[in-house]
This record gives structure tokens, sequence and C-alpha cells, in this order.
């Protein structure tokens, strides 16, 4: 799993913008007789980083070794690799085969070949391997398509409040919460565990006013 390198963060643009690349077979350095080689991902992108505090999107570019394709879809140094986009793309079958190579592709629950949903545990259980698979062997490959975007996440988020209510001395937090109910009833705030707290729609409580109502407000 990734580390607790500290505070994590989702760094998300109202508007984010995504652009898919493809490293073609016949797009590289031409000889001198004009023959062009194979555009591989390392002539252009000089390396992946890894981010801990960033767990939604954890490799990014890390810097460029000349000119291509990604630059000129507007990719700057900084852009995330969409890993969702990459491993559901083109080249689902290469990444595939690519991270068979990290720990666990082979245990229970994996398929062959490797799923979208397999891949992203892989890359998400073994981060610091990943980025080591993607900075060597993707790095060599062409006839490659990955998805790189400037927001963790691709698509407009929703952002949720967040309350945080302190209970001064005296007060107990009794006073709010009269009960629990199961998950998924009406009124319901969920909290650790899968609790769900009830009836914190006491007004000149603590947590009504703070603005907490008895919907959808989990207790962290």
């Amino acid at each position: 799993a990734l580390p607790p390198w500290g505070p994590c963060v989702a760094l998300c643009y109202d508007e984010p913008r995504s652009a898919k690349v493809a490293y073609s077979a016949t797009g590289g350095p031409a000889d001198e007789q004009g023959f062009k080689a194979p555009l591989t991902l390392g002539h252009e992108v000089a390396s992946f980083a890894l981010d801990g505090a960033s767990p939604l999107a954890p490799l990014s570019v890390g810097g460029f070794a000349g000119p291509g394709p990604a630059q000129r879809a507007g990719v700057a140094a900084g852009w995330f690799v969409d890993l969702l986009g990459t491993l559901a793309g083109p080249s689902a079958a290469k990444f595939a085969a690519l991270l068979a190579e990290l720990p666990g592709a082979t245990g229970e629950g994996m398929q062959s070949p490797l799923s979208q949903e397999n891949m992203l545990s892989l890359v998400f259980g073994a981060p610091a391997l990943a980025q080591g698979l993607f900075n060597g062997p993707l790095r060599d490959m062409s006839d490659v398509t990955l998805m790189f975007t400037n927001s963790a996440s691709s698509r407009p988020v929703t952002v949720l409040p967040e309350i945080h209510v302190a209970y001064p001395e005296g007060a107990s937090v009794g006073s709010d919460i009269e009960g629990i109910m199961t998950p998924g009833e009406a009124g319901s705030v969920l909290c650790d565990k899968g609790h769900v707290l009830a009836d914190v729609d006491n007004f000149g409580s603590s947590c009504s006013r703070c603005g907490v109502r008895g919907t959808d407000f989990r207790c962290e």
C-alpha cells in the first residue's frame, strides 16, 4: 500500500484536462536513409515520479527527455498518469503483461490476463515497484498508449463539506446523538466501522450549530 509519508492530498481541478497519447511503432527518429525507428516512451519521457501524498494519482511525469506527442497534446511535467484510463485503454494487454511482474499477480482472485481491477490493485499495492516498471521496461516500449491528466480525478469532482465539532467541558456527545441505526436508514450519519449515528437534528446542539444534519455526514 502507499506508505504513510504524511498528510495526503488530491489535487482536483474544476475543469480537468486529459490527453490520450500514443507512441507509434514508426514515429521515432529517422536514420541516414530516412527509415524511422520505433518511437519509444523513453524518447520523450525521462522519468515517472512517485508521490505517496497523492494516493489517487501516485504516478506523474517527472520530466522530459525530448519532444514528443505528449507535449504536443499539452502534457506538462507534473501531469498524472491516468491509471484508470491507461489500464483500460488500447494498450491494456501490454500493461497486463508488464504488471504481471508485480508481487501478487498470480495470487488468489487474479485473472489471466490481468483485469483492470487486478492491475489497479497491484499498482496501488506496490507503487514503488510499479514506478520501477514504468521507468524501466515501459520506457523502452513503442506502440503503446497512455492517458495523462492534470488532475487527480480526470472527471469533475463534488467537494463535500467537512465539519469539526468540539464539545466543551460539561457537554457530551450523547446530547446530540440519541442512538445508532444500521447503515442505509434514512436520516443517518455514517461513522467508524459502519455504525450510523442518528437523531442529530437537535437544533441548539453542538452538531447542528456547526451545520451537521442527520443525513449523509460521515464521522471520521
